[in-house]
């Protein structure tokens, strides 16, 4: 009876630690692990001039690198997606686009695979279909001296976001097979006592 209390104890313990693990808010900014890069587009963007831009940052060989098309320069990080074959080209299907006064700079992401702010002219993008468990990512209010430094004003404040590829829905582990493992194992301890 003692061993299949301590299975039960256990069985819970590893559902609560891994469960209370996931409570964060991953803080997006330039410069991070999931940063792609910005694009000074001298004006406004609607969702296929986004995707486009998105993907010619995509497509930029050399890493980091500039480059200007089209009356717009691209800023690439080498940080997020190095290879572009392992980032799918982004596409309207499905996309995400919120305008609006009282914007909500903390998202859920689950089931995206990009994610762009545009602070005062520059769409800032970032790679966000590793982000996961708990899913949330929170972009910055305003960018300051990184917006300046790629074409925007200092002190730019986010005035929408887009999220575009939505992907399959994902399942993250969240420890409770763990749990319910523990579980099992109790039940099993539990029955095997009493046949005995």
């Amino acid at each position: 009876m003692k061993k299949t209390f301590v299975g039960l104890v256990l069985g819970l313990a590893i559902t609560l630690s891994v469960s209370s693990a996931q409570a964060g808010t991953i803080v997006l900014a330039v410069g991070d692990a999931y940063y792609l890069g910005a694009v000074d587009i001298n004006g406004s963007a609607n969702e296929v001039a986004t995707v486009g831009h998105l993907n010619f940052l995509l497509d930029m060989a050399v890493l980091p690198s500039t480059a200007s098309s089209g009356g717009s320069d691209y800023y690439r990080s080498s940080l997020a997606c190095p290879n572009p074959a392992t980032c799918p080209d982004a596409t309207t299907v499905g996309d995400s686009n919120n305008i609006d006064a009282n914007i909500a700079t903390t998202l859920d992401v689950t089931n995206w695979t990009y994610l762009a702010g545009k602070y005062a002219g520059v769409l800032f993008y970032w790679h966000v279909a590793n982000i996961n468990s708990p899913d949330l990512a929170q972009l910055p209010a305003s960018l300051g001296g990184a917006c300046a430094a790629n074409g925007g004003k200092n002190g730019c404040g986010l005035s929408h976001y887009y999220l575009a590829n939505p992907t399959a829905q994902r399942v993250p582990d969240t420890g409770s097979a763990l749990g319910l493992l523990g579980l099992g194992m109790f039940g099993i301890g539990y029955l095997r006592s009493r046949r005995r």
